[in-house]
């Protein structure tokens, strides 16, 4: 565990996951004793995840990890992607978890729980599920709805438009360039960059570094 209090599962180079160990108290809050229920709660937050992830690689972007907590998280991605392309992502969530209730439902046509376990995993996956998605899609921070619902108000191009960096970068530290919070991003590079060149040639120094796994 690092000393934040996250569990990363996974290698530097590849796609690191950060489980926070509020992920874990959230878990038993949910589904209180009921090591079914944890296990429902655990794959919701990966379904979300997932779903954004997803619909990162369809735009064009690239995922650089996953950090996990009780209360939320963040799938951390960089690439040229316009700003209805974000709140494309930020659909991604809540489409992922409405996969899986579809699934859950579906399951639940051919098959009938009868134990405690798997009856607690299945009411998470869907009463819980459901109240997720609804809390989630709040026009409000720190929810997905509030990048979400900005779809709407786009044009029709996923395309970044010419010069403007996008919103997720990379920044360095001592391990290589690794992602940074948005408001890292912010004070690395201004959003709106007047030469469409320059930024093409940030953008390319940047994805042109993998990641260095830290030695240390």
């Amino acid at each position: 565990m690092t000393a934040a209090g996250y569990i990363v599962v996974g290698h530097d180079e590849k796609v690191p996951i950060k489980l926070h160990w509020t992920l874990f108290v959230a878990a038993l809050a949910v589904g209180g004793w009921n090591p079914g229920a944890w296990l429902g709660f655990l794959v919701v937050v990966v379904a979300h995840e997932m779903g954004h992830a997803l619909m990162v690689y369809r735009l064009g972007g690239q995922v650089c990890g996953f950090v996990v907590q009780g209360i939320g998280g963040y799938c951390d991605w960089y690439g040229p992607i316009s700003p209805k392309g974000r709140a494309a992502i930020a659909w991604g969530g809540t489409l992922g978890q409405l996969g899986l209730l579809f699934l859950t439902l579906v399951w639940l046509q051919m098959y009938q729980p009868i134990t405690p376990f798997v009856i607690g995993m299945i009411r998470v996956l869907t009463w819980t599920n459901v109240v997720i998605v609804g809390v989630n899609v709040l026009p409000l921070p720190p929810f997905d709805g509030h990048e979400a619902w900005k779809f709407f108000l786009y044009g029709r191009s996923h395309q970044p438009e010419v010069g403007h960096m996008p919103k997720h970068i990379l920044r360095r530290t001592d391990s290589g360039y690794v992602p940074g919070t948005p408001e890292e991003q912010e004070t690395t590079v201004s959003s709106r960059i007047s030469d469409p060149d320059l930024a093409q040639r940030l953008l390319d120094s940047l994805i042109a570094n993998p990641y260095k796994k830290d030695t240390h």
